[in-house]
């Protein structure tokens, strides 16, 4: 099913000291489901999931966060399904969760490496060099 809206509702960034060598964790959690009105249509139902990402550095030395709520539609039926889930276990359906996860994640990313560049640190994901071929 189709994510119909992302919105970013948080960024922060506090840097106290970075000391070497720099270990970087990140995680992503999903904090709330809930039927959003807005979406809904006859057949489907629109769901407001909310995530928080955050990336540590040196445990608490840096510290990342991003907040976003996704839009995504599903129908009426599965949209019962995944709440009921949700409130059940506190976590999505596996299916989902890799939707939207990973939609999720790549958004948090994006906007954690330009905010890691802004603070003049290193970025919270390890972004592919090149490198001179040894003979």
């Amino acid at each position: 099913m189709p994510i119909v809206k992302h919105q970013t509702i948080k960024i922060c960034g506090e840097v106290k000291e970075i000391t070497p060598p720099v270990e970087v964790k990140n995680n992503i959690v999903i904090t709330k489901v809930e039927e959003d009105s807005v979406f809904k249509s006859k057949d489907s139902k629109a769901l407001k999931i909310h995530y928080d990402f955050k990336s540590h550095y040196n445990n608490d030395q840096v510290l990342l966060e991003v907040k976003g709520i996704i839009i995504y539609l599903v129908p009426n039926e599965e949209a019962e399904e995944i709440l009921n889930y949700y409130k059940e276990k506190n976590l999505l359906p596996e299916d989902t969760m890799l939707e939207v996860g990973n939609f999720a994640l790549f958004k948090a990313q994006m906007i954690a490496i330009s905010l890691a560049k802004d603070l003049e640190i290193q970025s919270p994901v390890l972004l592919p060099r090149m490198e001179k071929k040894e003979e």
